[in-house]
């Protein structure tokens, strides 16, 4: 059976993203990805993070991928009965896209995983540069239970520019003069 080999793009996650797994049976729960640069989905519990128990389920079904921007890819690994996101069947071996909310499905298994706290490097900015909105808003979301980012005592970031007085062009997009 082949490996799944991650794509060179794949990178540590640098932002928050939880699947939230939504039984027949009407049961949720919650599995985090948010720590691992990607995920297998699959039935073989020997190189699988997320286990997927249904019949039409492959060995080897699918992985979610963290790109270094922070975006979140859902690639199918060639699956028999196919990975659907939205309702619409992924190509085979084709990165798509995920975005906040988006429902996953595996075959014809009755589990429905949706995808929560994900936000693209451009969202962010969009919504950073909205009236109100300024780097350190305060956004709750309904599906962690009241978490608040941007407005807690931590702060997550992927890279940090600081210049100083004494550089070759003191200024940056938010000063015209860096007096530190």
């Amino acid at each position: 059976m082949p490996t799944f080999h991650p794509p060179d793009w794949v990178s540590q996650p640098c932002r928050v993203a939880t699947l939230e797994v939504q039984d027949a049976d009407g049961s949720v729960s919650t599995q985090p990805v948010d720590k691992q640069a990607y995920y297998l989905f699959g039935r073989d519990a020997s190189v699988c993070d997320v286990l997927l128990g249904h019949a039409t389920s492959s060995r080897q079904h699918a992985a979610l991928c963290h790109h270094a921007d922070g975006r979140l890819f859902l690639i199918d690994l060639g699956s028999g009965h196919g990975t659907f996101l939205d309702g619409s069947q992924l190509p085979p071996n084709k990165p798509v896209l995920l975005k906040n909310g988006a429902s996953i499905k595996f075959g014809q298994a009755p589990e429905q995983y949706v995808m929560r706290d994900v936000e693209s490097a451009g969202e962010k900015r969009r919504n950073d540069a909205a009236p109100g909105g300024g780097g350190a808003a305060k956004r709750s979301s309904s599906s962690s239970g009241g978490l608040v980012r941007g407005g807690g005592s931590s702060v997550r970031a992927s890279h940090l520019l600081v210049k100083h007085r004494d550089s070759r062009r003191p200024s940056s997009w938010k000063e015209k003069v860096i007096t530190r």
